[in-house]
């Protein structure tokens, strides 16, 4: 009887084991017969966790949802790339992985102990993420128009965002009972500077040394009117809600603008990303998607 009880005990043991077993492996989602496995998506999530410390804080049920809808779009974009009869060569492959190290600064050997990678994990993902490159662009070129205008446009606007200027600034403070005795002192001051290089000697303004800004941080009656003048040059009377004020631009620092191909590069990525959704759900709407989560 005590035999019997062991051996029964021992049975369902190995039956919670299996069962275990089953659940930690059983499928969550599955595109066009290919299937995800809890335990796959586990170690996704692990992996997240670790590269990815500060989104720790969403939860493991989050975490899933995210990476599950990610995996659900990787598939279907290979999916659609095998269809078109995409290949990667071993060259593309070579010649990404190239990049990625160098950018790193390390030895292909070192980079792959860093991120406790095999060589050949690497160029599998290498080779999916090419392809899914590819078939985006394949697929999507054709909606994208990128205009000299919108190529010129970015270009002030990076060169803009980088650029920093130091003034110094003179300010008539004015009411309705003064407004045209200011805005004259104003004109005098900005013209008497223009020719001397001095301020007239005065005590009607208030001088500020403004320091060195980046652009963005100055007023916009400021900001719009830098790039129009030059270094040691005066800029107005401006007319602003405080007063009159007079500019000079001790020194300007503008960057060199990015080439028209970096611009032309940025603004593609830009549209794509835009576009990228609706073409992913129409690919969803064609394929047998299944989430078992």
């Amino acid at each position: 009887m005590i035999r019997w009880i062991k051996i029964t005990l021992m049975m369902l043991a190995m039956f919670e084991c299996t069962v275990h077993a089953e659940l930690l492996d059983r499928i969550v989602a599955s595109v066009n017969g290919q299937a995800l496995t809890l335990s796959e998506l586990n170690q996704s999530v692990q992996a997240f966790q670790q590269s990815v410390p500060t989104q720790a804080h969403l939860g493991v049920q989050a975490i899933q949802a995210q990476l599950l809808d990610q995996w659900i779009d990787r598939q279907l974009q290979l999916d659609a790339a095998r269809q078109a009869g995409i290949h990667i060569s071993k060259a593309e492959i070579d010649a990404a992985l190239n990049r990625i190290v160098q950018h790193q600064d390390l030895s292909l050997q070192a980079w792959l102990e860093k991120t406790h990678q095999s060589l050949e994990m690497v160029q599998s993902d290498l080779r999916a993420q090419l392809m899914i490159m590819h078939v985006q662009q394949e697929a999507l070129s054709d909606q994208i128009e990128i205009k000299a205008s919108d190529i010129k446009a970015l270009q002030r606007a990076t060169q803009r965002a980088h650029s920093q200027a130091h003034l110094i600034d003179w300010l008539w403070p004015v009411d309705a009972s003064n407004f045209e005795a200011t805005r004259h002192d104003a004109i005098n001051f900005a013209n008497q500077l223009r020719q001397n290089g001095k301020p007239p000697t005065t005590s009607a303004w208030i001088r500020t040394d403004l320091g060195r800004k980046a652009l963005d941080d100055l007023p916009e009656l400021f900001s719009n009117q830098i790039h129009q003048v030059m270094q040691d040059r005066i800029m107005g009377p401006i007319q602003a809600p405080n007063g009159w004020h007079v500019l000079k631009v001790v020194s300007l620092h503008q960057p060199a603008t990015i080439s028209d191909d970096q611009a032309h590069s940025m603004l593609y990525q830009k549209a794509l990303r835009k576009a990228l959704p609706g073409w992913l759900k129409g690919l969803r709407s064609k394929a047998a998607v299944e989430v078992l989560l």
